[in-house]
């Protein structure tokens, strides 16, 4: 949250939400996208505090150098975790 802008404040505000028993459910086929966004969530695009979206030349670069096999549902995968993702980033900015 702090590499995205977040300050203490609403770092710690976002957290003191956070209950013990809060789950985030991911079916099992959903597991390989998930680790592959958390492992390039840092491959975002911005054009000032814009978010534009994930690099998918960076992205394709990564998975070329990593050895990553790439599926085509996967990719989909990835893609619309990144859109949602992007989204929320922007939202943000909305709320200002």
């Amino acid at each position: 949250m702090r590499e995205l802008g977040a300050t203490d404040e609403q770092i710690d505000k976002q957290m003191s939400q956070l209950r013990p028993d809060d789950d985030c459910e991911v079916l099992d086929e959903n597991w390989p996208v998930v680790e592959w966004f958390l492992s390039v969530d840092d491959l975002f695009r911005f054009d000032g505090p814009v978010c534009l979206g994930l690099d998918v030349n960076a992205i394709y670069a990564d998975a070329s150098m990593a050895g990553r096999k790439i599926k085509k549902q996967h990719y989909k995968g990835l893609r619309i975790i990144g859109r949602a993702a992007a989204n929320a980033l922007n939202k943000r900015l909305e709320k200002g």
